[in-house]
């Protein structure tokens, strides 16, 4: 216990033993009134210090019984005089939920600000990162992508004239009405078609009539296998590595742009395009 407070005590024990004392009882009309005013104050103020007495932490020497009497229910470890429970205003919960420092307690509102927020880019680019975490997405997503790319090879290869199962009809021999049809390249005199396009001046259906003619050449002399549903590209694969190659190679590259790319061919191409295949028929030793 501190020192004060212990002369405190003592001097409050003193002034109740003279006050009580028989000895030195007597009539209040005998006690002078200064000295009674004395003592009460001194009574009032040992009062007040011990019941004003303020809890310190800090303080080793506390008195644990004296604060443990002074609580409103001495068997609680809590001073329920000191602690008190109080409600927390709507108000100002909103308004800490709204705090960007508090984010994380309405997360949803913050996503949705972040993605009011920023240019167009950034919210078009955060709606993507998120569309892709979809796992449904990404499955339809990649889906999409290997139909968009099997269609690409489909594309290419019947721009090219190329069959992967080689059972498709080629382009060699057509089935459709109009000019240029042939049912049996042996049987058609392509000669006679030859001229009869040459004096109508339409050089893309003589070239192609010069073409057929050589196929038919040169499956009669055995050089290649022709089938009615062959494409060029099989024509020359048979023909790869032979020393006619190039030259017929050039041909066909004259025929597809000429007549599958339906570009008009003038006289002095015409003339180019028939040299080329005169060159075939002299490297294959075979008459046209």
């Amino acid at each position: 216990m501190p020192v004060h407070k212990f002369h405190i005590y003592t001097l409050f024990l003193f002034l109740l033993c003279i006050t009580a004392s028989p000895c030195f009882a007597q009539d209040e009309d005998s006690i002078p009134l200064s000295v009674k005013d004395t003592i009460e104050q001194t009574l009032d103020s040992i009062t007040k210090d011990l019941t004003d007495s303020v809890y310190d932490e800090d303080d080793e020497y506390y008195d644990d019984t004296l604060y443990f009497l002074r609580k409103e229910d001495t068997t609680s470890i809590y001073d329920s005089s000191v602690f008190k429970w109080r409600a927390v205003p709507d108000s100002i919960t909103e308004h800490l939920k709204n705090d960007d420092d508090f984010w994380y307690a309405n997360k949803d509102l913050h996503e949705k600000k972040k993605r009011q927020s920023g240019s167009w880019l950034e919210r078009f680019l955060l709606w993507l990162a998120i569309l892709l975490n979809n796992n449904a997405f990404s499955i339809f997503l990649w889906i999409l992508i290997m139909l968009c790319f099997a269609a690409a090879v489909v594309w290419f290869l019947s721009k090219n004239h190329m069959n992967i199962w080689g059972s498709s009809k080629g382009p060699v021999i057509t089935r459709t009405k109009q000019d240029g049809d042939v049912e049996d390249i042996f049987a058609a005199d392509l000669k006679a078609e030859i001229q009869k396009a040459e004096q109508k001046q339409d050089y893309r259906l003589a070239i192609r009539f010069h073409y057929l003619h050589l196929l038919k050449v040169l499956s009669q002399h055995e050089l290649i296998k022709y089938t009615h549903d062959a494409t060029n590209m099989e024509y020359l694969t048979q023909l790869y590595g032979k020393p006619f190659y190039a030259a017929f190679f050039k041909v066909t590259r004259d025929y597809e742009y000429a007549w599958y790319g339906e570009i008009a061919v003038t006289r002095e191409q015409y003339n180019n395009v028939v040299e080329e295949f005169m060159q075939v028929y002299n490297q294959t030793s075979v008459n046209w």
